[in-house]
């Protein structure tokens, strides 16, 4: 039986909201990691996330051009028993998801379930803190895909088999581009370079006697 449908046992409307809401905290687990960098003065690392998830959302894309994969809650609509009710929060979700076409082409791989397992990927190796602080909204995100049906699980793992092959290859690409602009860099573009050296914080050192 497909976890989809085996799923509905569990059908509950305070659970539904629950997962409504995991679902949409999808939009901030996207973004937190690189807001606490940033908020932090750590904008190398900063980079080096945002560059992952943006590289996660573009190869995501690009596969769901490859595989037009339709959601369960379209393709197994005949199969289910049960209809999950929810209160407020649950179908204001459900006119949001309606409002965009694509969601009914764009069910492999999960990126809801890359971008959290890379977000938290980033969050446990720049912060032990933020990890623990995302790790129950992730869970429940992921499961959250599964009981409100907008993913079979084939969906998930080829969500997190994205996310360990972009957290890889990203820095990668990004030495590659770094390596190309310093290749084609103007005299204007090395002297500002030697002007951010010039002044980075670690070329200051307050409160020295020497």
């Amino acid at each position: 039986m497909q976890p989809v449908l085996w799923a509905q046992q569990f059908y509950h409307p305070w659970l539904t909201d629950y997962f409504s809401i995991s679902y949409m905290n999808y939009f901030i687990i996207a973004v937190v990691v690189v807001l606490y960098l940033l908020v932090k003065n750590r904008p190398l690392e900063m980079r080096i996330v945002l560059i992952g998830t943006i590289l996660s959302f573009y190869f995501g894309y690009f596969l769901y051009i490859l595989f037009p994969a339709a959601p369960p809650r379209l393709t197994l609509a005949t199969e289910f028993t049960r209809d999950f009710s929810g209160g407020f929060i649950t179908h204001m979700q459900n006119k949001l998801i309606n409002l965009n076409p694509s969601s009914s082409r764009a069910a492999f791989p999960s990126l809801h379930c890359a971008v959290t397992l890379i977000s938290l990927m980033y969050a446990f190796k720049y912060s032990k803190k933020l990890f623990f602080v995302l790790l129950v909204p992730g869970i429940s995100l992921v499961l959250a895909t599964v009981y409100l049906r907008h993913h079979y699980v084939v969906d998930i793992i080829a969500g997190f088999a994205l996310a360990i092959f972009t957290y890889f290859v990203a820095p990668h690409i990004d030495n590659w581009w770094n390596n190309l602009r310093r290749k084609y860099a103007t005299v204007d573009d090395r002297l500002l370079q030697l002007q951010e050296q010039e002044f980075t914080p670690h070329d200051t050192f307050v409160g020295s006697n020497t």
